[in-house]
């Protein structure tokens, strides 16, 4: 893989760099390790509660809007 000078400074910049590469037949993301790192020991932990309930609101809303069986299992609610 070849990357062009622009690539080369925002990976510097700690910036993800979209790529294609024919070896793996699509295109890759290419990250520093730092910023892997980085992103691969965030957790939910340091996220204010507030925040993590609008995550689980969005992610459930998305699966939600998706289920033919809602209308029944909100039927069930006390």
């Amino acid at each position: 893989m070849t990357l062009t000078t622009d690539e080369i400074a925002r990976l510097r910049r700690g910036e993800p760099v979209d790529v294609d590469v024919p070896e793996v037949g699509t295109r890759c993301v290419v990250l520093r390790s730092d910023a892997l790192a980085k992103l691969m020991g965030a957790s939910g932990d340091d996220l204010p509660p507030e925040v993590v309930t609008e995550l689980v609101d969005r992610a459930m809303a998305d699966d939600d809007a998706g289920d033919p069986l809602l209308a029944g299992y909100q039927s069930c609610r006390p």
